[in-house]
C-alpha cells in the first residue's frame, strides 16, 4: 500500500483496535488503563495511531521535563516495511519540539534487531544496556535521540 495514513491522537474508541495490534505482535504490555491515562494526559502524554480505514499502528510517548520517552510502538504485521512506525516518529518528535522536549528515550529489547535498526536509522544511538530489564530477563538497550536538530532545521 502506497497510501499515507492519517496520524493523530489517540482516542478511547481506538483501543479495541491498538489492543489488538498489540495483541497480534505477542506483547502485552499495556492494559487498556495505561492506554487511557495516556490519552487523558493533556500535556505530558503524546498517545498517536495510525489509520487508514482501520488503526494499524500507535506510538505513545510520554514528556518529563525537557525530556520524552518512547513508551510504545507498534504496527500490525501486515502493514510493517512500509514506513508507518517512521510516520508515527516524525509527528511525534514535531509535537515533542513543540514542547520543547530536547531527546527522547526508549528501550528494545536486546533482540529485536529489527527495532534497533529502525531507531538506529531514524537517529537514535545506543545509551547503555538495562540488564535483566524485561520480565523474561532480556536485557534492553537504552537509546536516545537529540531532538535539537528539528528545532534549528
Amino acid at each position: 500500500m502506497s497510501a499515507t495514513p492519517i496520524i493523530r491522537r489517540m482516542i478511547p474508541d481506538d483501543l479495541d483496535q491498538v489492543l489488538e495490534i498489540q495483541g497480534q505482535l505477542q506483547f502485552q504490555s499495556w492494559k487498556r488503563e495505561h492506554f487511557i491515562s495516556e490519552i487523558n494526559e493533556a500535556f505530558f502524554g503524546v498517545p498517536l495511531v495510525a489509520q487508514f480505514d482501520i488503526i494499524v499502528g500507535y506510538a505513545v510517548l510520554k514528556i518529563a521535563a525537557d525530556e520524552a520517552e518512547l513508551c510504545s510502538i507498534a504496527v500490525c504485521s501486515k502493514y510493517q516495511g512500509q514506513g508507518i512506525a517512521r510516520q508515527l516518529l516524525d509527528i511525534a518528535s514535531e509535537r515533542l519540539v513543540e514542547h520543547q522536549v530536547s531527546k527522547i528515550f526508549l528501550e528494545v529489547r536486546k533482540g529485536n534487531l529489527r527495532a534497533q535498526k529502525l531507531y538506529l536509522d531514524y537517529g537514535f544511538i545506543e545509551n547503555g544496556v538495562r540488564r535483566r530489564y524485561y520480565p523474561d530477563g532480556e536485557d534492553a538497550v537504552v537509546m536516545v535521540k537529540d531532538l535539537g536538530c528539528l528545532e534549528r532545521c
